[in-house]
Order: C-alpha cells, then structure tokens, then sequence
C-alpha cells in the first residue's frame, strides 16, 4: 500500500493516463503500452514515496514537542498536516 494506494489503484490510474493521451491529437507515443504504464506507475510510487517522506518529517516534529501530544488525537492530526504544509510551502517556495 502506498499511501493509502493499492498497486491495482496506481496501475488503473496510469492507464486511464494513457487513454488521456491517446484521446489527444497533440500526443504520439511511440512504446508499447506495458511501458509507458510501467513508467507512469513508477512516476506514481515515487511522489506518493515522497509525501509519505514528508508526512514522516511533520510526524517527528510533533513527536520533537516538549508536550505530549497523543497520536491519533484531533491535535495530534491538525499539527501534522500544518507541518506537512510547511514543508509543501517550503518546496514551492524553492521552485517558484
């Protein structure tokens, strides 16, 4: 599982990727399909490896907290996703 995606979630969503580009006029693909599935399918894991790596630092910041914030409780969440933000903010800010 890959946060919260099953290997048949991420593949059903490359292929729809795929018809999206075989719909387009402006889009010629030249490989076989398993390829470019495979390839859209990796592109997938990777970003949701990535926030998942993210999500992990917001985690340890609130873990890092002189009080003791009880995982799974409504702070415990509203301040992983302000520090998951953070760091999103933190990545645009760079690419921008």
């Amino acid at each position: 599982m890959r946060y919260g995606f099953s290997l048949d979630r991420i593949s059903h969503i490359a292929k729809q990727i795929i018809k999206e580009f075989y719909d387009d006029d402006g889009v010629e693909i030249y490989t076989d399909d398993y390829t470019l599935i495979r390839a859209i399918r990796e592109s997938i894991e990777k970003e949701l490896e990535f926030y998942e790596e993210l999500r992990e630092k917001a985690r340890e910041k609130v873990l890092s907290q002189k009080k003791n914030i009880p995982e799974g409780s409504r702070e415990w969440d509203l301040l992983v996703n302000k520090y998951f933000n953070e760091e999103i903010d933190k990545l645009e800010k760079i690419f921008d």
